[in-house]
């Protein structure tokens, strides 16, 4: 709790001034992420797709990296230059590649959790949970690359090194980022799911509604619901960059 309550303070004082900047940032790069994976959808070929989609996600993969670089200039008081960009492409392929390995442990211990848990609601929540295990693990992934450790094997075993002593401490800071994520979740499972299989997406688009609301309502609801899931992104990125600096060293 000493830790947490640490974390907490430091990340208030840093803020003061500085949230809308990284606020912006966030919206910025998740949009540009967003439209960058959707080039995949112009192939008419799914084999090629398949690949596309791959090759834009790492670099989305990259894209990502940058911005979290900035978090990490912010709580060391140092101020954003253009290295940063050049950097997180210098290092394209060893961020890639510890990506893509975290990727397959995550893609792995979801579908287990979805074969060995019968219980949706349960399932639902491990899956929140583990997925905010990931984020962690990625974020403080980037933030090693930028200090120059680029050896893969360092790169996929240091973050869980420095989380293991800490879970406790994480799971306080990542509360917000889980609950949010699993009403989403619920969402589509009990909502969207559902009416996908039923109806259909022609018919949804024909009545323009879903579960009786307006197709209209609920991209309003989606919008919204992503303008605060940055703002939880933009605590958690600073708090985990905080967590790395008093934890890099030990």
């Amino acid at each position: 709790m000493e830790l947490y309550h640490q974390l907490k303070t430091q990340v208030r004082k840093q803020l003061k001034g500085h949230f809308w900047f990284l606020y912006g940032w966030v919206v910025l790069i998740s949009i540009l992420c967003f439209g960058i994976q959707q080039l995949a959808l112009l192939c008419a070929q799914p084999s090629i797709q398949v690949i596309l989609r791959l090759v834009l996600s790492l670099l989305c993969v990259i894209i990502n990296s940058f911005m979290l670089f900035i978090f990490i200039l912010s709580v060391r008081d140092k101020k954003f230059k253009g290295e940063a960009v050049h950097y997180a492409f210098s290092k394209g392929g060893n961020i890639m590649f510890a990506s893509l390995l975290i990727s397959l442990v995550n893609i792995s211990i979801q579908t287990t959790i979805q074969i060995l848990l019968p219980i949706v609601s349960l399932a639902l929540l491990c899956s929140v949970f583990v997925q905010f295990f990931f984020v962690c693990w990625y974020v403080l992934l980037a933030f090693m690359v930028y200090d120059h450790q680029v050896e893969i094997k360092e790169l996929c075993l240091k973050p869980l090194r420095m989380m293991r002593h800490h879970v406790k401490t994480l799971l306080l800071v990542g509360g917000y980022y889980v609950l949010w994520n699993l009403l989403l979740q619920i969402a589509i499972q009990y909502i969207l799911a559902p009416e996908l299989m039923n109806r259909g997406v022609e018919a949804i688009l024909h009545t323009q509604t879903i579960a009786s609301i307006p197709l209209t309502t609920i991209a309003f609801v989606g919008v919204l619901f992503y303008l605060v899931q940055f703002v939880i992104l933009v605590f958690l990125h600073m708090y985990l960059a905080n967590f790395y600096e008093q934890q890099r060293y030990q």
